[in-house]
């Protein structure tokens, strides 16, 4: 079975990247959409990844973002991976050098492996519950295939979506339980309470 690995996303002060840091986590989530009460600004992330100690992965969020915007943050922040939220296509996703992951928005209809295959040129995608007028991260769940939110390898996906669905689980990226217990986490203060996560430490991510 593969490592779980851990993101924790919408950090938006030094304190918290130092928690998640400290917890064991492999990468943070810094989202750069300023309809998000957790949006960061370039002067915000260069103080969060200034405090971050090596083998952290730190993410980019975009949404729609104009390429002149990405391309002015990424050569700003050291940003090791970006994660791309909106509605756009493989050719803006891969033009900017840095691997990449795609969130697909589940709901009635969607043809995961189609979309699997358009975005093959994706290190991973991200399965995230559709909500009208929410472009993602709401911390619903997706529908039964994908019921808690995960991150797939693309090739991984391709073939794990004719398995069942509790063989699916095991293939996963990310912890369920961790992806539980965090759900609700995200405040509207414009910031993340990582106190279930010192609960976490405290105890194993993989339980």
């Amino acid at each position: 079975m593969a490592a779980t690995r851990i993101k924790i996303c919408g950090i938006t002060r030094p304190q918290d990247a130092l928690v998640v840091a400290g917890s064991g986590a492999d990468a943070l989530g810094l989202v750069f959409y300023s309809a998000s009460p957790r949006a960061v600004s370039v002067e915000q992330a260069l103080a969060i990844t200034s405090v971050l100690p090596p083998f952290v992965t730190v993410v980019a969020l975009f949404v729609d973002e104009p390429v002149a915007s990405i391309e002015r943050i990424l050569s700003t922040v050291p940003i090791d991976l970006i994660q791309f939220h909106g509605t756009e296509c493989p050719q803006v996703c891969q033009q900017f050098e840095r691997p990449w992951i795609k969130a697909l928005r589940v709901k009635p209809g969607l043809d995961i492996a189609a979309e699997c295959d358009r975005y093959h040129r994706a290190r991973g995608v991200l399965l995230d519950s559709f909500q009208a007028g929410v472009p993602g991260g709401t911390g619903n769940s997706p529908p039964r295939i994908c019921h808690c939110l995960s991150y797939w390898r693309v090739d991984c996906m391709r073939r794990t979506l004719a398995m069942r669905f509790e063989r699916c689980v095991r293939r996963q990226w990310m912890s369920v339980a961790v992806l539980r217990a965090l759900r609700g986490s995200r405040t509207q203060a414009g910031y993340t309470d990582l106190s279930q996560l010192l609960e976490l430490q405290n105890s194993s991510w993989t339980e």
